[in-house]
This record gives C-alpha cells, structure tokens and sequence, in this order.
C-alpha cells in the first residue's frame, strides 16, 4: 500500500530542483496533455515501461521542467477520476497491467485544499508474465536511464533465456516431455548411455534452472521461456506468453475461410498442424515433401518474435502453402542471402534445445534444406518475403512432375548439390539465363558461380547460349522423356 510519507517527500523534493531530475528508475512524472487521449496514451507507455523494469510510481499532473508550486498543474479535464485512469490501462496496455491508481484529494491521503490536491499517484507492480506487457498498439516499453524507450532486439537478447518466475514444473507437459526424449535418444543413440530419465534432460540443456534468490529453496527449479516454448501446457502458455498462439486458416472454403487458433507449445504445434496441412494438400491431389513442411514449421515457431504482438499464421489456399511469423530477419540477413549467411538467432536457447532433441540440425541448414527437396519435388522457388515486423514462406504447390522425375532418376549420377539444382530448375522454368541472374538465384557472386557453371558445362549438363546459359539438349531430352513416361502411366 502506497504510504503518505512516501508521497509528500517526493513533493517537498518538489520545492527544490525540477521534477525531471527526480525522476529515477521506478519514478516518472506526467503532465496533463493536449487532451485526454494523448494523456491515456502516454500514461500507458508509462505503466508498460514501469512494469516491464521494476514497477514503481506514475505521478500525473505535474511539469517536469517547473520547481515548486509552479511544476504542480490543475487538472483541466473535470470527468477524469481513479476509475478513469484504471479503465485506459487496463484498455490500452496487453496484458493489462496490474496497478493502484489514487488521487491525493482522496483518501487515505486527503490532501484537499492544497497545490497536490489534483495529482494523481499510479503504483505498478513488477511484470509477472516473462513475455512482459506492451501496449494496444503491440510496443513493449522499457525504463533506461529514467526514460522509457521502446524494446527492441539485440543480439545480446535471448528472450528465451528468461525465467517463467512465476511457474514450477507443472507448468510443463510431461507426455510431451517424455515423448521428446524418446525422439531424442532415436535420432542419437550414444544419448541412451547417459541413462538420464526424461526429465533429466531438461537440466542437462540448462532449460530448468535454480532463481537467485535468497529466499528461494536450494532445489527449486523453474522453466526458461524456451522450456515453455517446447513443452509448455496450452493453460501456461496462454497465461505466461499470450503471444505464442497459432492462426490456422483454410481459404480453399466455399463461403468463408475456415479458420482456428490455439496457443500450444512448439512440439505439439507441429503435431497438430501437420497432419492437417497434409490432409489438405491430399485433399487437393498435390504433392509437397513432408520434410519441407515440418521444416518451415519448426523455423517460424523457433525464429518468430515472442515479444510482438502477433501469432503464426498458416494459411492454405487452392494453389500455395503460405507460413508466417511475428519478427523479421535479423542483423545483416536478408532474403537474398538467407542460403549462405551466418544465422542469427533471436531464440537462442530454444533453437539448441530444438536441435539437440532432434527437431533440427545443425545450424543454418533448414532453410538450404527446404529449397532442395522442393525442387527436387519439382516445385517453384519458395517466395521469401520479410518485412522488419514478419517473416513469410510461401510454397506453391504446382509441380513440374516431369522435372522431378528427372532429378529422381537421374540425380545419382548428375551428383547434383543445392547450386547445381538451382541452376537446373531456374533453366528449366527460364529457358535462358544470364550468370548476373543465376547468380541472384544461387544468392553466390559469380566468382563462386563461375566454377559452378563451368563443372555443369563439362558435364554436359547445361551449354553456353552465348554469354548466357541453357540446358544441353541431352539433358532436356531426358526431361522430355520423363514427361512422355508420365503420361504412359496414366493411360
């Protein structure tokens, strides 16, 4: 409870200096505004930043560049009132942040007649929730050095490395828990020998941890947000990181879009939506390697940005796949140089923890590995597209069923790698290509390519049209021939 001794020797600091130099980690002054709907705007920025950091006091109505009296403002708006103050935040901010709004004319202060009679005093507890608060408008605020900036992304950020302080195990799923260390010791054997139990392995990957705290019991344990992440209850997820939910949405409907959402963790995820985007494409007589899927799957609930205000949407449609997550590209990544670039990881500990039960591998090679197997299947490049809030692939799912019998059959032989196949499909689908253009494609500088195309050249892979490229005629006959024994096979 707010004491009255805390707030008058915050105003006879008033008589002093300015109210700006007062201001402190969990202290922030407030004017009055151009209006009311500025004031609920900056008040909440306020309560989000003063939340998210260590809580502390709002105080609203005073200058902070006045002294005294002078810095002490009338309020100019009559309908304004604690209720008033409450209502905004609770309106404005995501989760709402927990808070006591009081007005020094009012008891148990009752400082009516005087210069502070007016002022109103909001005191913010501290986060609960490791994906701490942000406004309607989907920013998180953060207090530095006494001012309030937004929060973005630094590669010394792993949000998943925070603590679920508020949680103990039973936040976590433990059929889920058990199934992963089945999946674990299948993909590596030699982990068998540890003879750790299930849960086991979720101290061994640093994903259940000891607080520091002193009044903490020596083993007790709470989960990281990466531990959240993959094993996670659908109740704690929701209640701890109300932004990891999924948007499912059919658009093939005859009237309107089927859609649904759920807010589970990674592995379950994955295991719901698969089946049902196979289901889909079965629906639709086409063919996209399961692999590619689960791939793109796992890469935007890994790499998606837990502190945007935003879910995973996958959205089928009659002639393409599309996925798409919160958070862009971080660093220098780009879509034109995600294939060779070293990755940068916003989730860190997720993304290992991920890798070392199976779900992934090495780093950087999903995204390499989805472009191989679909074209290898005969589909189109993946359309990459990333803006600084998201991320989106998009697989159509028009297949040239005659060049995937080709690099079936003749793959092989042809030893073909990622950039040998790029050059294929594109030449395939182009006709005739450029190196400049092959070159964008490959997302290599033609120093690399040049060795490229020369070995496919002496292969008698692809030929020279001029300073371009083509595919040899041997190499299209082979296609042709595919083409004519598919369609033997459906007579």
């Amino acid at each position: 409870m707010l004491k009255l001794s805390q707030v008058t020797g915050i105003l006879d600091q008033l008589r002093e200096c300015p109210a700006g130099r007062l201001e402190t980690q969990t202290l922030e002054f407030k004017g009055w505004c151009q209006d009311e709907k500025e004031l609920s705007r900056v008040v909440a920025e306020a309560t989000v930043c003063l939340a998210n950091t260590e809580g502390g006091l709002v105080i609203v109505g005073v200058d902070d560049r006045s002294i005294g009296s002078a810095a002490i403002i009338p309020c100019p708006y009559p309908e304004i009132t604690c209720d008033w103050f409450r209502m905004r935040i609770r309106d404005l901010t995501r989760p709402p942040v927990p808070c006591q709004v009081l007005r020094l004319s009012e008891p148990p202060f009752s400082l009516r007649g005087t210069p502070a009679a007016d002022l109103f005093v909001i005191q913010i507890e501290r986060k609960k929730h490791a994906s701490g608060h942000r406004t309607s408008q989907g920013v998180s605020f953060v207090r530095t050095n006494t001012e309030c900036r937004p929060e973005y992304y630094t590669e010394r950020d792993d949000f998943s490395e925070l603590l679920a302080e508020q949680l103990g195990k039973n936040a976590l799923n433990s059929d889920t828990i058990v199934n992963a260390a089945h999946h674990r010791e299948s993909r590596f054997p030699d982990v068998r020998q540890l003879g750790n139990r299930p849960w086991d392995h979720l101290s061994d990957m640093d994903l259940l941890r000891r607080l520091n705290r002193e009044s903490a019991a020596p083993s007790s344990r709470v989960p990281t947000v990466a531990a959240l992440l993959l094993f996670g209850t659908e109740k704690a997820i929701h209640s701890e990181l109300p932004n990891a939910e999924t948007v499912f949405a059919d658009e093939t409907a005859q009237n309107n879009p089927l859609t649904s959402s759920r807010t589970l963790n990674v592995i379950e995820s994955v295991g719901c939506y698969l089946p049902q985007i196979k289901s889909h494409l079965r629906k639709m007589e086409v063919e996209v390697p399961e692999e590619v899927i689960s791939e793109l799957l796992f890469n935007a609930y890994i790499h998606r940005c837990y502190r945007t205000a935003g879910a995973v949407h996958i959205s089928l449609r009659s002639d393409e796949i599309e996925i798409q997550n919160p958070g862009g590209l971080l660093g220098s990544l780009t879509v034109e140089n995600l294939l060779h670039a070293t990755p940068v990881y916003r989730n860190l500990l997720l993304a290992e923890a991920a890798r070392q039960y199976g779900y992934c591998d090495k780093a950087g090679t999903g995204i390499n590995r989805v472009y191989f197997q679909a074209l290898a299947h005969g589909l189109d490049f993946p359309v990459m597209e990333s803006t600084l809030d998201s991320f989106s692939v998009t697989i159509r799912t028009k297949r040239d069923k005659a060049f995937a019998m080709f690099i079936r059959d003749f793959a092989g032989t042809l030893n073909l790698r990622l950039n040998d196949l790029i050059v294929l499909r594109a030449l395939r689908a182009r006709l005739q290509l450029s190196v400049a253009a092959l070159c964008k494609l490959t997302q290599r500088p033609e120093s690399y390519m040049a060795d490229v195309l020369s070995d496919l050249v002496k292969r008698s892979v692809i030929e020279r049209h001029g300073d371009d490229f083509v595919l040899s005629d041997s190499t299209r006959s082979a296609i042709e021939r595919c083409s004519e024994e598919g369609q033997l096979r459906l007579l």
